[in-house]
């Protein structure tokens, strides 16, 4: 897969911009505070619908702007392919999967792949288990569309779960007619994303200990474990109905533990990976130096399990991740980065071989355009014109439509809206009228378990990223979309059921 083109109007602090890429290392290279994870953001944004440095869409919008647009051309193994997302303050998104609007992220997610890798990611071996556990979401989210959908309708029952157990002491009638039903569904659907996980690791494990050995001169040998809740052995979470009937036993007969906590104790949100050295868990005992090479073993790992499962590499977007390594492990990095698209963000432009594009204030100049041919020019985009759409068509000015909102996050909101000396543009919020987003009460049912949590099930809402961790405080409520797997997705494991 190749990342082709970029067009990005009023984004951060990118007034207007036009960014073509070669099909290998691409290197944006300048100061601090000019655009280079700007232009990143902008990428990772289109594949995945979120952002990795904020979770408000607003702080997106270059100061002044009424909206943001962001284009990317790209090439997957059998054609030219177009994504486009627009954001508005107050407003719903609006994304076209080539020319075509998307109702929802989960939609495209998939579509184009990236493997992202940021200072942040170089502690993912010493960090808590959610960080772990979002690694294997965005992954698996990426792969399989089904697994997205199926972790999304997780998300949304144990939303309304843990605000069953919450108000079980004031509301006890509601709690005993309802409480059982929950659970099942729970177990249902942690049986089946445990399943895709496990099946997951096995592939990335084989990858991440070559990967390491080959670093380390096959001095040391890693492991990655499945680390379930549920307690069992990592390679019964290949039996998904064996694991439905446990996570059903735990979440129908342990309420005094589960009330007492005010949350439900057991499920995939408490899931971990377990990272081990020569057979000894490396958040504790390997160095530092070790942790860091097995973080870039994972992500390297996670762009040949991508490669395995379809059939070609994603795109690879390095955050300054140079400047965090030491020699040894830059000298391998680069070694690896042949024969992949890559796009390096850096304040030297000699950390590795590659075409630089050199950054300031929010322009981008390529010191080499690809293919030897001069580089070439973005037209001033009209008012209400979405990059890459000529003036005057309609479908450029229409409103987002439910497009999630996230959060909860654990990156700290960074603003990352450095005026720049850009050329003076017209700009503005060009939207037309706005949709209304308009949801109907939840009606009232019979007295019935299914009937009631029914209600929950059948309201729409806008959409939130589910690969995000899960925590007991309150979302914004999703849509809960039929499980049925994308035209042209790979196919999910062995066994795994679509619901």
């Amino acid at each position: 897969m190749v990342c082709n083109r970029i067009r990005v109007r009023d984004f951060r602090n990118i007034e207007q911009a036009e960014v073509e890429f070669c099909e290998e290392v691409n290197i944006l290279a300048g100061a601090n505070a000019q655009g280079k994870t700007n232009l990143l953001e902008a990428i990772g944004y289109a594949a995945l619908g979120k952002s990795f440095r904020t979770e408000h869409d607003e702080e997106m919008i270059r100061f002044g702007a009424g909206c943001a647009e962001v284009s990317v051309d790209f090439t997957d193994s059998q054609r030219r392919q177009n994504l486009t997302v627009r954001m508005m303050p107050g407003r719903r998104r609006r994304i076209e999967h080539n020319g075509v609007r998307a109702g929802r992220v989960s939609d495209v997610v998939g579509c184009f792949r990236t493997v992202l890798f940021c200072p942040e990611h170089l502690a993912l071996v010493k960090d808590g288990p959610r960080a772990r556990r979002t690694f294997l979401d965005v992954a698996l989210s990426q792969l399989y569309p089904v697994y997205l959908k199926r972790l999304q309708r997780y998300n949304q029952i144990l939303r309304q779960r843990n605000q069953l157990i919450r108000t079980a002491q004031d509301d006890p009638a509601t709690f005993r007619d309802t409480a059982e039903f929950w659970s099942v569904q729970l177990a249902a659907e942690a049986a089946a994303l445990a399943r895709y996980r496990w099946h997951y690791l096995q592939s990335a494990a084989a990858e991440v200990s070559a990967l390491f050995r080959e670093m380390t001169g096959e001095r040391e040998t890693p492991e990655l474990v499945y680390a379930g809740s549920s307690r069992q052995e990592p390679a019964e979470y290949g039996d998904e109905a064996a694991t439905r009937e446990v996570y059903t036993r735990l979440l129908t007969a342990n309420w005094p533990r589960e009330l007492a906590a005010g949350s439900t104790l057991w499920g995939v949100h408490k899931d971990d990976v377990e990272i081990l050295l020569n057979g000894r868990p490396a958040r504790v005992f390997a160095s530092q130096g070790q942790q860091r090479s097995l973080a870039l073993c994972l992500k390297l790992a996670e762009g040949a399990v991508c490669r395995q499962v379809c059939g070609e590499l994603p795109v690879f977007l390095f955050d300054d991740v140079f400047s965090e390594l030491d020699e040894s492990r830059r000298a391998y990095l680069s070694g690896k980065l042949r024969g992949r698209q890559v796009i390096i963000t850096s304040c030297e432009p000699g950390v590795t071989a590659g075409r630089v594009i050199r950054v300031r204030g929010g322009t981008y100049r390529p010191e080499v355009p690809p293919s030897g041919r001069e580089e070439s020019k973005a037209e001033p985009l009209a008012p209400g014109t979405a990059p890459g759409k000529e003036a005057g068509d309609a479908s450029g000015t229409e409103q987002s439509t439910a497009f999630g909102t996230e959060q909860e996050t654990e990156r700290e909101n960074k603003s990352g809206n450095t005026p720049g000396t850009v050329k003076e543009t017209v700009s503005g919020d060009a939207s037309g009228p706005v949709e209304k987003s308009a949801q109907a009460p939840a009606q009232s049912g019979e007295e019935s378990p299914a009937e009631k949590s029914a209600q929950f099930l059948t309201q729409g809402g806008e959409e939130s990223p589910a690969w995000l961790p899960v925590l007991d405080s309150a979302q914004s409520e999703m849509e809960s979309p039929a499980i049925r797997p994308v035209r042209g997705s790979p196919a999910p494991p062995d066994g795994a059921g679509t619901g």
